[in-house]
């Protein structure tokens, strides 16, 4: 990814980017900082975790019917999931 974007981020006026992966093996969860580049997370599962697959199935219908705006609502509530799960779990590592 680096590679392929980071000398494209570089001259944007972002500092940071965050690319969530929502279809593939594993839940991974990408972030570009400014001179620092792609840095790749994964959250394992827990076991006893219920799967997203309910998440996957509500995209592909509201994909399907062409809703866009429920595509993009379900996206922007998975990203805030996401990101609220990693935050939490730096904040339970730094303690």
């Amino acid at each position: 990814m680096n590679r392929a974007t980071h000398s494209v981020l570089q001259q944007s006026k972002y500092d940071r980017c965050f690319f969530l992966a929502i279809l593939g093996a594993e839940q991974a969860f990408y972030r570009w900082e400014r001179n620092c580049g792609w840095e790749k997370s994964v959250k394992l599962d827990d076991p006893f975790e219920i799967p997203r697959e309910a998440y996957v199935n509500s995209l592909h219908r509201a994909a399907a019917a062409g809703d866009w705006e429920a595509v993009d609502r379900l996206c922007d509530e998975e990203c805030r999931k996401v990101l609220r799960e990693m935050r939490d779990s730096q904040a339970a590592g730094a303690m």
